[in-house]
């Protein structure tokens, strides 16, 4: 009841998508699309399998245009040899990164600022924020792509021996050893099944785009494909709320895990334990904002799914970037302790992609476009009108990290 209002945020199945798809690297996925095709689920023949697809595009066409954030349900994505469900493993393994590791590794694993690369490891407690007044209450840890590999690439992976020097976003993953009691297997779930997962869901998730905005799912793949290496993760653990016992969500006064904002780039992806604490702010006034907090899905192993900028700017205004935050987890009545943690992927289109031409009304409403090292109350912090379409996409975004960082 703390966490009250709840807000429902529907759900859409890509199945139609994942039917036909090639190249998935996700072992739940292609297991999803073998049961698929085994039942014969869509036919293609019929003209079933393009109707469903165009029916899912435009639900998700209009899920983005109005709150900018869904639930994608992938029924239960769950290997018939494992006993665990995915998200449970993801979690398990996020958590052995907080609390098997000592405080000595994590300080020696932390993220090297003096690289010039929005780096990989660890992030101390306080590390990061929206804004340089708010302390947000989790450490977190960062890593990425990890297929660093010679030939020919092939559709979904990019055929990339090693981080590239003029990409600030691409570098190689810092991990603790099994010897500081991190386990292979959990390095695993994290860096390659968790990872697979969500760019295969990036990945039919523009080819639905791209059948709402164009009419035809090719072309923004086409367009926007090249993203995979310097697409970015990250797992917080959100520390428990100073507040009170039982106390109500009310202000800033139970403190927050992640301060108000808009994400970035194209997509973000996350999935969570159960404790709630994800809230949207469904209206336009930000100086007298009211926040409704998502009621969590994610022990179904479904995936939340927030618009970015980036995507609100490249479908010129149709589809909405959500405000959101993230509250600490507040101490129920019942219990004595409570954490929340998370796994967050950010998907992005290729780096060299340009950005497009920038109304006013788009540069004030979006995280994008305001200098986050400033503090809330500078006057100086409101967005500024930045010419931008000189630059590329990924340089911007590097730079945006580094306004986070503290």
């Amino acid at each position: 009841a703390q966490y009250e209002p709840y807000i429902d945020v529907e759900s859409v199945s890509l199945d139609p998508f994942l039917f036909d798809a090639e190249c998935l690297t996700c072992d739940f996925l292609l297991e999803r699309q073998t049961q698929l095709r085994h039942v014969k689920a869509f036919n293609k023949e019929s003209g079933q399998l393009e109707a469903e697809k165009r029916r899912v595009a435009q639900k998700v066409g209009e899920l983005s245009a109005g709150k900018g954030s869904f639930w994608v349900d992938f029924a239960q994505v769950q290997s018939a040899e494992e006993e665990v469900s995915f998200r449970d493993q993801v979690i398990a393994a996020a958590q052995e990164l907080f609390l098997n590791v000592s405080p000595e590794t994590k300080r020696n694993l932390q993220v090297n600022k003096a690289t010039g690369k929005i780096g990989r490891g660890y992030l101390p407690l306080g590390g990061e924020s929206g804004g340089s007044a708010t302390f947000e209450n989790k450490e977190g840890f960062a890593f990425g792509f990890s297929r660093w590999r010679s030939g020919a690439p092939d559709a979904h992976h990019p055929a990339l021996a090693a981080p590239r020097d003029w990409n600030r976003m691409e570098a190689y993953n810092v991990w603790p050893s099994e010897e500081q009691s991190f386990s292979p297997k959990a390095k695993s779930v994290l860096e390659r099944e968790s990872i697979d997962l969500f760019s295969d869901l990036g990945m039919l998730l523009i080819r639905a785009y791209s059948l709402d905005l164009h009419g035809d799912e090719t072309v923004l793949h086409k367009e926007w494909a090249g993203g995979d290496s310097w697409s970015l993760t990250r797992v917080f653990r959100y520390f428990k709320s100073l507040a009170e016992k039982g106390a109500k969500v009310e202000g800033e006064s139970i403190g927050l895990g992640s301060s108000p904002h808009t994400d970035w780039g194209l997509l973000t992806f996350i999935l969570a334990s159960d404790e709630p604490g994800l809230q949207l702010s469904l209206g336009d006034d930000v100086q007298n904002e009211t926040w409704s907090t998502v009621k969590p899905q994610f022990a179904k192993d479904w995936i939340f799914v927030n618009t970015g900028d980036f995507m609100a700017l490249l479908s010129q205004g149709k589809y909405h970037s959500p405000r959101h935050r993230v509250v600490s987890p507040i101490l129920g009545s019942d219990h004595d302790n409570v954490e929340r943690t998370s796994i967050v992927h950010f998907y992005y289109p290729r780096y060299d992609i340009p950005i497009p031409d920038i109304s006013p009304d788009m540069q004030g409403k979006y995280s994008t476009f305001t200098d986050q090292r400033q503090k809330a109350d500078d006057s100086t912090a409101s967005t500024t009108a930045v010419r931008l379409q000189d630059r590329l996409f990924g340089d911007w975004i590097a730079e945006k990290w580094t306004q986070v960082s503290r």
